[in-house]
């Protein structure tokens, strides 16, 4: 889960890692805080994501909507919080 975009010169949380360098103004001039981060309970396989999704990783970035099955999996499963602010 994810924040509002942050713009800069707008600063972030110095905690979370690449933020300092964002505050900076040194790479990016966007950024969206993450709020939450969660785990599955029952992990996908290499093999699944490959042969019932069609997901190939590794990949810089796919859009949800290339992957619609995927997404709709990934938003029914059960999953625990890990990281959240």
């Amino acid at each position: 889960e994810i924040g509002d975009i942050v713009k800069f010169p707008e600063k972030l949380d110095s905690d979370g890692d690449g933020n300092h360098d964002f505050n900076l103004g040194k790479k990016s001039k966007y950024a969206y805080p993450i709020i939450k981060v969660y785990e599955l309970v029952c992990p996908i396989s290499l093999e699944e994501l490959k042969k019932k999704f069609g997901f190939v990783p590794p990949q810089a970035f796919s859009y949800a909507e290339t992957f619609t099955e995927l997404t709709e999996y990934l938003s029914k499963a059960e999953k625990t919080i890990i990281i959240s602010k």
